[in-house]
């Protein structure tokens, strides 16, 4: 089900560097020619066509469409799942294909992915903007064991297919594509998780364990934006390369991390041996100090000037008594 066009009108700031449009504005750039996937009523077109882009649209709402021609120099009026683009768009090339937050609301992007591939110019690239369906408020709803869909967001009613950042991009090096740039749009405030943990009866050590479940690897990713061109034979051998050599670079890092903590260790044994060999001396001095100091208390009771003055000690001890 496609909502009206018009619920997803909304005035962008370009000063929020925190909100997918911008970023996909930003990867877009300028004097660009723009394929604009979904372009609904024209206000992100509007903002390309100010930075110098010449923006051709397709839109499935005809009302939309027709407020979007102000921005667009062309707007094709159709549903993607059918749309026969070789017939819309001819032999054109684009700089970029824009999809701003539409993969979600197709039964099959795939088979546009595929289709729309030898649209993109020799330097083109795909700029997409996605919801992030391991959000944390997301994973939240789910270990309460809910999934309701809502009338905006992640979780939207219109949307058909979920998306993680590694689901995302598998369907995009699928098609031909290589991602090379990928950003995200934050969202993940402490005090509000533990509010609404709190709310929901949850105890300190609970949401604590939560908390941590929560906040694993990617859940502060409200949307990923997305730059990807086709990807070439050799551009894919290139990108192997540079995945190869950062690889490499990294195992390189770690096992100096390694090797540095391994001579900090070794460091750590020899002075604890160090120490243990000062403990066993001291012990020894001590043990010499206590035989030596028994065997003069022994000699001393064993003198004869020690039995000669027994008596008189008895009597001082008797005298000392009164």
């Amino acid at each position: 089900m496609m909502k009206d066009a018009n619920n997803y009108e909304f005035e962008v700031n370009l000063n929020d560097k925190n909100h997918a449009s911008t970023k996909a504005i930003e990867l877009i750039g300028f004097n660009k020619k723009v394929l604009e996937f979904g372009c609904a009523t024209g206000f992100i077109s509007k903002i390309l066509k100010d930075r110098g882009c010449a923006v051709t649209g397709i839109e499935i709402d005809k009302n939309a469409a027709k407020k979007a021609e102000e921005h667009c120099g062309r707007v094709i009026v159709g549903n993607l799942e059918n749309l026969d683009f070789n017939k819309s768009l001819g032999d054109e090339k684009f700089d970029v294909i824009y999809f701003g937050d539409v993969l979600e609301h197709l039964k099959d992007p795939k088979r546009i992915l595929l289709g729309i591939r030898n649209f993109l110019g020799k330097e083109g690239y795909l700029v997409i903007s996605i919801p992030n369906i391991a959000h944390w408020s997301t994973r939240l709803e789910l270990f309460n064991g809910n999934f309701d869909y809502q009338k905006i967001g992640i979780l939207d009613d219109s949307h058909l297919r979920f998306f993680t950042k590694k689901s995302i991009t598998n369907l995009l090096e699928s098609c031909g594509y290589f991602i090379e740039a990928i950003d995200n749009v934050e969202q993940f405030d402490r005090t509000i998780i533990n509010n609404i943990l709190k709310m929901k009866g949850f105890n300190e050590i609970e949401s604590y364990k939560i908390f941590l479940m929560l906040s694993q690897s990617g859940a502060e990713a409200y949307q990923y934006v997305i730059k990807a061109p086709a990807c070439s034979e050799f551009k894919y051998i290139e990108k192997l390369s540079n995945e190869k050599i950062s690889l490499e670079q990294e195992i390189k890092e770690k096992n100096i991390n390694i090797a540095e903590k391994d001579k900090h260790i070794g460091e750590l044994q020899n002075v604890v041996l160090e120490k243990d060999k000062q403990i066993q001396n001291l012990e020894h001095n001590l043990e010499t100090t206590i035989a030596d100091n028994n065997k003069r208390i022994n000699d001393i009771y064993s003198s004869t000037s020690w039995k000669i003055t027994s008596p008189l000690r008895y009597f001082h001890s008797k005298l000392t008594k009164r």
